[in-house]
């Protein structure tokens, strides 16, 4: 679990190189820790909320340069109080003075909220993503594959949008991705497995994944024969080793074994 949040994190590391993703990012960050460098303009900031009647409860972060998921919460916290950084620029002269100055880059202006907005809305799956994967409570080997799956489509179609910057952070990350993921035929198989034995989705699933994944029909029928051929061998090495004829166990997997690769 710890190497796929490793491998998402270095994916959208790469999509957060672009300029204007950048330069929105450190004023956003630049503003919020101006406002939290104090306790006295950190009170002030949230009587702005008071007045502005904003509806959230969410408090300002700041990120870890290291850890884009810090980033994707500091910038989700920080537009939703959006109106109030507008509201504190009135009443705190040297807020603007100061942003202006090193080290901050400056004021955030609209459009830096804009690509904010936009930035959210993007790292949201990639954050989904990360949550599934780290659950300790619940398994999730069965879930990998399909998250996976998802993001996979979701670039594909950030790829492809007429907003120039998001689709070259798109085309970075979906080049980082086809390092670690794009060749499905090198994945552990066993994450396969686990969405085939996960009655949700069954091998029906595992098969769409591939159709979409791969533009090639062909490698795409060679991997659905390569995942029924080998999730039987393992049924049967399992019944050589742990079953006697008639015992449950065989007959658990045999019945396993039409139920989800001959449905």
């Amino acid at each position: 679990m710890r190497c796929i949040a490793h491998i998402v994190n270095l994916i959208v590391q790469d999509g957060l190189k672009e300029k204007d993703e950048h330069l929105a990012i450190s004023r956003i960050k630049g503003a919020v820790r101006y406002v939290r460098n104090s306790p006295a303009r950190y009170k002030r900031f949230y009587e702005c909320v008071e007045i502005e009647k904003i509806d959230t409860k969410k408090l300002l972060s700041l990120d870890v340069p290291t850890r884009w998921n810090s980033t994707y919460l500091m910038l989700e916290s920080a537009i939703s109080l959006k109106r109030d950084f507008d509201s504190y620029a009135d009443i705190d002269l040297a807020y603007v003075n100061d942003l202006l100055k090193p080290p901050y880059d400056g004021i955030p202006s609209e459009y830096d909220w804009e690509r904010a907005s936009l930035l959210v809305k993007f790292l949201g799956h990639f954050y989904k993503l990360t949550l599934a994967i780290s659950g300790s409570l619940y398994v999730t080997s069965n879930i990998i594959f399909h998250e996976i799956s998802a993001v996979d489509m979701l670039l594909k179609q950030w790829l492809v949008s007429d907003d120039f910057e998001l689709s070259e952070m798109s085309r970075k990350m979906k080049d980082k991705f086809d390092k670690y993921w794009g060749s499905i035929e090198k994945m552990n198989m066993m994450l396969y497995y686990a969405v085939i034995l996960d009655p949700r989705h069954k091998l029906e699933f595992v098969e769409f994944s591939f159709d979409t994944m791969y533009d090639d029909i062909t490698k795409s029928a060679m991997m659905k024969e390569k995942v029924k051929s080998e999730m039987q061998e393992i049924f049967f090495d399992y019944k050589v080793t742990h079953g006697t004829p008639g015992s449950p166990v065989v007959v658990f997997w045999m019945l396993l074994e039409v139920h989800c690769l001959l449905e």
